[in-house]
């Protein structure tokens, strides 16, 4: 005798069907991959503003029925959907009392013509034609899509606006995440949806997290480090800056920390998404444009094609490093900035220390001091850069400002017994001691 099945799919002997079968199998391989599960584990609580005041993020995205997460590069959107997504596979909270099938979507693999049903399919992992059907058809579920702004195709922005206007009532829970440079050009389409800003990290959290990551001696360290360091401080209060910090310190002594190597780490997770021949020629656009934007200010005006770039300027914009202002640049974060501008400026230093010094003596301070600072952490052979500095106005005082060398030193005590320890360390890095020393007293 046959047994009638609505939904088309042949049942299985045990009273299982295909696709729920299916769905079982996307469920436990979402509780089981490993790198979503350390996403979960190393979260960083991040708030949000919403119309109704300030909320937890990962709370607000859990409980909604429709929602736009918004927030600059950097800022935690794609975390929070993640970490919404494997906290819902694993049943720790269900989306509205319901068994819920949560899938994470991201527009960025889009291809063309596609339109949601056939993204979210291929995120299933499922390619059976009943699945877009089963899923507008009620099966429990939660749509987390990211990088609403890379969204162009019309029909794909179509299918958005329906699922929006249906959210939580005859389809899925959508939540969706833009960036917020960008959400002004999609409001229109999702005019009565919900926001939700994305908040920088609390000084708290920050804490909270270095704590949790690190060593004690280690982390007691990193807090000393943030606290002399407000700039810097200030960075990290984005989650990928501070994944950046966290991975610079975690396997190096406090004595050869340096913010270089932090911002060379976020640079390389800026740029992560890139593939890796062409890493090189968007380092190479992004220094050029720091390095143009050197005393004018945060917003510089780029024109990609008369400065020679190989990377456009939407190019630049896409990896998230830079934001547009019209038809000017900044640098989401300032001190990126300054260290791809200084990751050029040393290449120059290598060949004449001396003349790059004295170029860099017009800018005025803190700009001037900070960059020469920075250049000097990155030249090739830092001595004979400080070298040349010595003999500019002021030239003593910004050697000595150069890592904070004092500092170091003290450090540097800490961990040797003698003096004589100190031979371990780099020529130039225990002349570099000597001379600062003599020059602070």
């Amino acid at each position: 005798m046959s047994t009638h099945n609505p939904t088309g799919n042949a049942s299985t002997s045990d009273g299982s069907d295909p696709y729920s079968r299916s769905l079982e199998t996307y469920l436990q391989a979402l509780r089981t991959d490993a790198v979503l599960a350390r996403l979960i584990e190393t979260y960083i609580p991040t708030s949000v503003v919403t119309p109704l005041g300030p909320a937890d993020a990962l709370d607000t995205v859990l409980g909604a029925s429709r929602l736009v997460l918004v927030g600059p590069p950097g800022s935690g959107k794609t975390t929070v959907l993640r970490v919404a997504t494997g906290t819902l596979a694993r049943g720790e909270q269900s989306h509205a009392g319901t068994g819920t099938v949560p899938v994470y979507v991201d527009l960025a693999g889009a291809r063309e013509g596609e339109g949601v049903e056939d993204i979210v399919a291929r995120a299933l992992a499922d390619r059976r034609d009943d699945t877009p059907a089963r899923l507008r058809s009620g099966t429990p579920s939660v749509l987390l899509i990211d990088n609403l702004d890379l969204a162009t195709d019309v029909y794909l922005l179509e299918g958005l606006e329906l699922l929006l206007k249906a959210g939580g009532r005859a389809g899925p829970a959508v939540v969706l995440a833009c960036r917020e440079g960008d959400w002004p050009a999609y409001r229109s389409w999702f005019e009565d949806v919900t926001t939700a800003e994305l908040q920088p990290l609390s000084p708290a959290a920050v804490i909270e997290a270095i704590n949790r990551s690190l060593p004690e001696p280690t982390a007691a360290a990193a807090e000393r480090w943030l606290a002399r360091d407000r700039a810097l401080a200030s960075a990290v209060r984005s989650p990928l800056a501070l994944s950046a910090f966290l991975a610079a310190v975690r396997d190096r002594p406090p004595d050869r920390w340096r913010r270089a190597q932090v911002l060379d780490a976020l640079l390389d997770a800026v740029l992560a998404g890139i593939p890796a021949t062409e890493r090189q020629a968007y380092r190479a656009s992004l220094s050029d444009v720091a390095l143009d934007s050197l005393g004018q200010g945060r917003l510089v005006e780029v024109d990609t094609v008369a400065m020679g770039l190989g990377v456009t300027r939407d190019d630049m914009i896409r990896t998230g490093a830079v934001v547009a202002h019209g038809s000017a640049l900044a640098f989401v974060e300032p001190l990126l900035a300054q260290h791809c501008a200084a990751s050029r400026l040393a290449d120059r230093a290598a060949i004449d220390p001396r003349r790059l010094a004295e170029r860099l003596g017009d800018l005025s301070d803190p700009t001037r001091a900070d960059t020469l600072v920075h250049v000097y952490h990155l030249a090739p052979d830092p001595v004979a850069f400080l070298m040349a500095l010595l003999p500019l106005g002021g030239g003593p005082e910004l050697a000595a400002r150069l890592e904070g060398v004092k500092y170091r030193y003290e450090q540097a005590a800490m961990y040797h017994d003698s003096l004589e320890d100190l031979a371990g360390y780099n020529l130039g890095e225990a002349l570099l001691y000597a001379l600062v020393l003599l020059l602070i007293g």
